[in-house]
């Protein structure tokens, strides 16, 4: 593990990162190019690809945190490579259906009143499902374990195999999560459809966007419902809080967690395994006495 604390710029952004960015501005600047006079509606791509940008520069500069050849797989936040290409694959789709509805308001103008409905549903529904789409599956890779492997003997190549998961997400807490996810997917989108239809019925007034081609053939505003705020600030702010849930369970290490996984390792692995954990995450050992640890330990092997 390098000395320095800091990275440079060249350092921290990687080739597939650069991508990911330039795919993004790309596709940004061409939409952003149609004359859109207001850009409300790229605040949410604009979020979706922050998060992705975020998860992605944690992954590949994960390495960085830990020693050559490091025994542990540290996944608090779960699999960040996942997370990182979801977020980048629902940012993506939605800047794809922006430039569609630009495109379409020079095209055919007269069709958006048509279309206004299920724009609506659609674009909310692509923004809120990617925060949805992160917790399925994320007890499969949230996780602390260690993960040896040693040649006892080179000639005729022996290996000797060690692995142990010390924390995980618990199924409680996994139901917990996704109850709670699915919960506000759920509700979010019913309210973005109760006030669509009644924004569109005229029972609700909405807010008028102009497009690149409004007023072509005298062709109208973008009418949108007034839910497009409060999601645009709920899905994030409640990913953030499930996700931090789910690091500091993850991270809540218990010196019985450590007995347990380090009790068929060798007094030089386990000392390995230990300054691992330090570089890894100084909070991590925070409550645990590790020299009294180690000497238990070592108490129990000698017995």
């Amino acid at each position: 593990m390098s000395e320095d604390h800091y990275l440079t710029i060249r350092q921290l952004f990687s080739e597939s990162v650069i991508i990911n960015l330039i795919v993004f501005a790309v596709l940004f600047i061409f939409t952003l190019g149609q004359e859109w006079n207001n850009i409300f509606l790229f605040l949410f791509p604009i979020i979706t690809f922050s998060f992705s940008l975020f998860f992605k520069l944690i992954d590949v500069n994960k390495w960085r945190t830990k020693f050559k050849e490091s025994p542990i797989v540290y996944n608090p936040l779960g699999s960040e490579k996942k997370i990182a290409n979801r977020f980048n694959f629902s940012a993506i789709l939605q800047m794809v259906f922006l430039f569609w509805i630009g495109a379409e308001s020079f095209y055919h103008p007269q069709l958006i009143d048509d279309y206004g409905f299920y724009f609506n549903l659609i674009f909310l529904f692509l923004y809120s499902f990617v925060y949805f789409w992160m917790f399925m599956d994320i007890w499969k890779y949230s996780h602390i374990k260690i993960s040896y492997k040693e040649k006892k003997d080179k000639t005729l190549e022996t290996i000797k195999s060690y692995e142990k998961i010390i924390k995980f997400l618990n199924v409680k807490n996994f139901r917990i999560i996704s109850y709670i996810n699915l919960s506000i997917f759920l509700i979010l989108n019913g309210l973005n459809l109760y006030f669509t239809w009644f924004t569109y019925k005229g029972n609700i007034t909405g807010i008028y966007l102009e497009l690149p081609g409004t007023a072509l053939e005298f062709s109208q505003s973008l009418l949108i419902s007034y839910i497009f705020l409060p999601i645009l600030i709920i899905s994030p702010i409640f990913f953030v809080m499930l996700l931090y849930l789910i690091y500091k369970d993850i991270n809540s290490l218990t010196e019985e967690n450590l007995k347990d996984a380090l009790n068929g390792l060798s007094k030089n692995e386990r000392s390995l395994v230990l300054k691992n954990f330090v570089s890894l995450n100084k909070k991590l050992l925070e409550k645990i006495n590790i020299n009294q640890l180690l000497e238990r330990l070592e108490g129990k092997t000698n017995s």
